[in-house]
């Protein structure tokens, strides 16, 4: 057998793989991204309507790009509900005057437990927005964005305990120009 032979016989075996492998691919890359999570893994469903504020300017929220997905852990001692998040998302803020875009996918996880507080953390791209009192408690502006790990705690009263603020907090409410 020639070397030319051998190449084209060797060529039509590659092929042979080839084919279907590439079409296992392709059937692969179609199926959706919760199906390669798991299946408890379920799209975010974001707030629609919603509304936050900057002092006395009402703040538009929005979810252009959602592709975040959620699911529940089993409860461990002293927890009621944890709910993890994972995925892409962006928020936009809008007010009459200007509008502007964060990256806000997580992953984070937020931990209900028996007493009633609610720990929320997040290790990537972080937007929250919350009362005037409550930005007072844990340090930083009413609508903020932060990058790395953040940890705090919801009581059931409202009030808010810092855990863990990185440094670099954004202020929404400044992009704004409010």
């Amino acid at each position: 057998m020639t070397l030319t032979t051998r190449n084209r016989r060797s060529s039509r075996i590659f092929e042979a793989l080839l084919v279907p492998f590439l079409a296992a691919g392709a059937v692969l890359l179609t199926t959706s991204t919760a199906s390669a999570r798991g299946s408890d893994w379920h799209l975010w469903q974001p707030p629609v309507g919603a509304v936050v504020a900057c002092g006395d300017t009402p703040v538009n929220l929005s979810f252009p790009y959602n592709k975040e997905y959620q699911r529940s852990l089993p409860p461990s001692a002293g927890t009621t509900d944890i709910q993890q998040f994972t995925g892409s998302l962006s928020v936009q803020f809008s007010t009459s005057a200007k509008t502007v875009k964060y990256n806000a996918g997580g992953p984070g996880t937020v931990t209900t437990y028996t007493n009633g507080d609610v720990l929320t953390r997040s290790e990537g791209h972080y937007n929250f927005a919350v009362s005037p009192q409550q930005a007072a408690q844990l340090g930083v502006p009413q609508i903020f964005g932060t990058v790395g790990l953040i940890e705090f705690i919801t009581h059931p009263d409202g009030s808010m305990s810092p855990i863990r603020i990185p440094r670099n907090v954004i202020s929404v409410c400044a992009d704004l120009g409010l």
